[in-house]
């Protein structure tokens, strides 16, 4: 069975459940704590608040990488492993 391609995102980010991942720009970004994270190899950087964030700043349309069955998964209370730099990169525990 083929996988659907990922598609345009098409609702407001701030609807988008902690866990969910956006692409921009080539760049992979995850929902956490009402901040965009960017993934790097290293872990995630810090990143904007979802109210932060407005079009022009945003390279390309952004891009729901996680399948829609994930998405509402997420909405309905399953609760991701986060790597521990999400914590630090969401403002969520002091820097090591």
């Amino acid at each position: 069975m083929p996988s659907a391609a990922p598609s345009p995102l098409d609702r407001p980010l701030n609807d988008l459940p902690d866990g969910a991942m956006v692409e921009s720009g080539g760049a992979a970004h995850a929902v956490r704590g009402g901040r965009l994270l960017r993934w790097t190899p290293f872990g995630y950087e810090a990143g904007k608040t979802l109210s932060e964030i407005r079009g022009p700043e945003i390279a390309r349309p952004l891009v729901l990488i996680t399948p829609p069955a994930i998405v509402a998964a997420l909405a309905g209370g399953y609760r991701p492993l986060w790597h521990p730099s999400a914590d630090q990169a969401a403002g969520l525990s002091p820097p090591r």
